[in-house]
């Protein structure tokens, strides 16, 4: 009995060890420690990403068919060639096309690579700039779901503080009607706050592109910092955004480029061999051009490209102006929610802290009435509240200046 009871439980302990195994590589799994580690995993994970990739790969898989050649053409000829005598004759042909044709076609896949690849640059920081804007919106509303407990915890038991008796003074109503106000809006804003975070934790995990919900981690909300790569008065240009319209201008270009030389003559070349009278031996080479019979297709196709390229001009000029004074107005953003932060870590936060603590000192030595006591505590955890929203706006603000600036 003794060793079928050992037995018993020796296996029950390694279950428990399994199970506290599974759990907690469930939990490792889920859970996002840093903001850097939730870009890595949505990088990894989602599918724009993963396009932008393949993108690139498409790109230069196309530049692997170079030069295009038309198919290789083969005659076999049985008939009275050059004699009443039925001969044979062999015939093998190659167009190889314009060399100028050629060469443009060649420049253009290498322009439309390099248009991919700024294109997933490009990629890349929007997904980015998302994810860190979102992680810091799920950040924020975390905090404010223990914040707005934090203070329905203060409110303490609204029944135990009014009797339930119908015969109470006008004036005890008018205050019981405040204080019942006071208190029943800290239950919804809780309540609100909680369905914000079960959002925001939902859309972290479409972003992460995961099948669990991840696990926040971080319990406090610090100023984001800028990452600029280009130092100097260059500091706040939109590299990579204009880039990708400055290269866009250039594959319309090399297309013009393209239409235009294919208006040029085409080299062709091929091989003969053939039987004369049951005389075999006879052969030869074969050099030619070619020439299009009619030009109006083309010049058509060449007049497209033009307004195709003048288009792209035109958006480059367009963009040029546009994101510099997006990335002037991000800047001018950042100053006010900077100002605004610093007011209230020199001001508000001091005065909320001490609004906080004396009324929490007033009220337990019985010195202020219930409803003082929370109109201080609902001023107190405003104020609060109006920072971390502060510092969020600034955050994401800082987020979106560097995914233009980097």
């Amino acid at each position: 009995m003794f060793v079928r009871k050992t037995r018993e439980t020796g296996l029950r302990t390694i279950l428990f060890l399994l199970a506290l195994f599974s759990t907690w590589s469930s939990s490792m799994a889920q859970k996002i420690t840093t903001l850097n580690e939730a870009v890595q995993i949505a990088l990894a994970n989602h599918p724009i990403a993963k396009n932008a990739e393949l993108s690139v790969q498409n790109a230069k898989a196309s530049t692997l068919a170079f030069p295009y050649l038309e198919p290789i053409e083969l005659n076999f000829i049985y008939g009275q060639l050059h004699s009443v005598v039925y001969n044979k004759a062999f015939e093998i042909s190659q167009n190889f096309g314009s060399p100028f044709t050629l060469y443009r076609n060649f420049k253009l896949g290498k322009e439309q690579i390099r248009l991919s690849e700024t294109g997933q640059a490009i990629s890349i920081k929007q997904l980015t700039a998302i994810v860190k804007s979102a992680y810091m919106k799920w950040l924020f509303d975390d905090m404010m779901v223990r914040q707005n407990r934090h203070e329905a915890e203060l409110y303490g038991d609204f029944e135990n503080y009014y009797p339930e008796s119908e015969n109470i003074p006008d004036s005890l109503m008018l205050e019981k009607a405040t204080a019942q106000s006071l208190y029943a809006d800290v239950q919804r804003r809780m309540f609100i706050a909680e369905e914000e975070l079960h959002y925001s934790t939902n859309q972290m995990q479409q972003l992460l592109f995961l099948n669990e919900a991840p696990v926040l981690s971080d319990t406090s909300m610090e100023l984001y910092a800028v990452a600029a790569f280009n130092q100097g008065k260059d500091k706040f240009y939109p590299w990579t955004h204009i880039a990708y319209y400055e290269q866009m201008r250039k594959v319309k270009g090399y297309e013009v480029s393209l239409e235009r030389s294919k208006l040029t003559p085409e080299i062709k070349g091929g091989y003969f061999n053939q039987e004369i009278e049951h005389l075999s031996g006879f052969k030869g080479y074969i050099i030619g051009l070619t020439f299009p019979l009619s030009f109006t297709t083309q010049f058509a196709k060449i007049k497209e490209a033009e307004i195709n390229q003048k288009i792209a001009i035109n958006e480059l000029d367009y963009q040029k102006i546009s994101l510099q004074k997006t990335v002037e107005n991000l800047q001018i953003r950042l100053n006010q929610y900077f100002v605004s932060i610093s007011y209230y870590r020199e001001n508000a936060l001091i005065e909320a802290d001490v609004l906080l603590r004396s009324s929490l000192n007033l009220f337990a030595s019985k010195k202020i009435k219930y409803q003082t006591y929370l109109e201080n505590i609902a001023k107190a955890f405003k104020i609060k509240a109006a920072y971390l929203e502060t510092v969020r706006l600034y955050n994401e603000t800082a987020i979106d200046l560097e995914h233009y600036i980097n």
